[in-house]
């Protein structure tokens, strides 16, 4: 894929997720990055991915992210790597914005997918 920059008008809100990159968008891109947008409060069930790697940047707010079952309090630029099937949850203890890359691309579709 050749370098580009992305206009961030042609970016796509669906739910808590507005995808910047991902396949369909960019062809051949190796990857999907998105900003996610969480209240306080908020849960997401542990699951894994069969087959990408995730990574997740705290832009702004707090929360707890567990993963393989250790607990990691995560705030402003935390960082969080998570491995392919690894065991991962999260709770937010504030509004939480972060960026989050799969690689390869595949698990943002799941916010696509009607509520």
């Amino acid at each position: 894929v050749p370098p580009r920059a992305l206009a961030a008008a042609a970016a796509r809100t669906y739910g808590p997720a507005t995808i910047l990159v991902e396949p369909a968008a960019v062809p051949g891109a190796p990857l999907a990055a998105s900003v996610l947008a969480l209240p306080a409060g908020a849960r997401v069930a542990e699951h894994e991915h069969a087959h990408e790697t995730e990574l997740l940047y705290v832009l702004e707010g707090a929360g707890q992210m567990t993963v393989a079952g250790v607990t990691l309090p995560v705030g402003p630029t935390s960082v969080v790597q998570i491995p392919k099937h690894t065991r991962h949850a999260f709770t937010a203890s504030a509004a939480v914005r972060a960026v989050q890359i799969y690689t390869p691309a595949g698990p943002e579709q799941r916010f696509k997918a009607p509520r």
